[in-house]
Formats: C-alpha cells, sequence, structure tokens
C-alpha cells in the first residue's frame, strides 16, 4: 500500500521542467525564493527587489522560447523584509 501512496507523490513532467529551469534562472543573490511548482508548471516564488523578480521572469521568459513545451506564466510575489 505505500509504495502505492508514494507513487502519486512525483512530480509531474512539466513539475520537473519547471523546477530545471528555475535552477537555471534562480539568481544567486538569494533575493528570490521559489515558493511552490504547480503540477500543470506554473512556478511561484516570491522576491524582495524588483529588479531581481525581472531578471527571473526575462530568464524563464527565455527559456521557455528555446525549444520545449511551454510553461504557463510564472507568478512573483512581493515579500518585505521586516519582522512581524
Amino acid at each position: 500500500m505505500a509504495v502505492s501512496a508514494c507513487a502519486g507523490l512525483r512530480d509531474s513532467p512539466e513539475q520537473e521542467l519547471a523546477y530545471t529551469r528555475w535552477r537555471a534562472c534562480e539568481p544567486p543573490s538569494g533575493l528570490v525564493d521559489i515558493d511552490r511548482v504547480e503540477p500543470d508548471g506554473r512556478i511561484w516564488f516570491s522576491y524582495f527587489v524588483e529588479s531581481e523578480r525581472q531578471k527571473v521572469i526575462t530568464c524563464l521568459s527565455k527559456a521557455d522560447q528555446g525549444g520545449g513545451p511551454s510553461l504557463p506564466t510564472p507568478v512573483g510575489i512581493f515579500r518585505g523584509k521586516g519582522g512581524a
């Protein structure tokens, strides 16, 4: 029973592609973090600086045009720094 339950937890091919593209586009600054990837491959990420968000969007857009399947437009959510 446990084996069949684990089989349902695998990433979809679109998610695997999205994670591969994310690794290629994630800036080393640490100002952008991936939050989740939906089964259709849509990437949700948070950012602290608009210029870093734009770099990620541009890179992912170029990767999407570089061959292979297209993925849904990524979504960036602004996360301001600060305490609660």
